[in-house]
């Protein structure tokens, strides 16, 4: 589970049923893997649609989680993770149905906990 704060105080995040890989530039994960955000004492969380089976993306250079179902070069994800896991950013995504986990599109990050069995 990823449990990340904002410097802007909100906490988002993903729970992955199983290990990160390291280096996956193709989507792995499964129908359980959760996106959620915390803010004002309002907890939502989103879970698989079935409309695809893009769960997380760990490249080089970027961790992304959810995305539309067409692959394009607009992308756009549920959730982006910079390789300094210092920037972030948001968007809806088909894997979730989501809607954005921040207010703003694009954010900083102040820290992130990791947890993991």
């Amino acid at each position: 589970m990823f449990i990340i704060k904002t410097t802007d105080s909100n906490v988002l995040g993903f729970f992955l049923p199983e290990d990160i890989q390291s280096f996956s530039p193709n989507f792995y994960g499964g129908g359980d893997t959760v996106i959620y955000t915390f803010t004002q004492s309002k907890f939502k969380s989103y879970k698989w649609t079935r409309k695809n089976e893009h769960f997380i993306v760990t490249a080089k250079n970027h961790i992304t989680i959810g995305s539309s179902s067409s692959l394009t070069s607009d992308q756009l994800w549920a959730l982006y993770l910079d390789d300094g896991l210092n920037h972030g950013s948001t968007y809806t995504s088909d894997t979730f149905d989501n809607e954005p986990l921040h207010h703003v599109t694009d954010f900083q990050i102040y820290g992130i906990e990791v947890w993991g069995l």
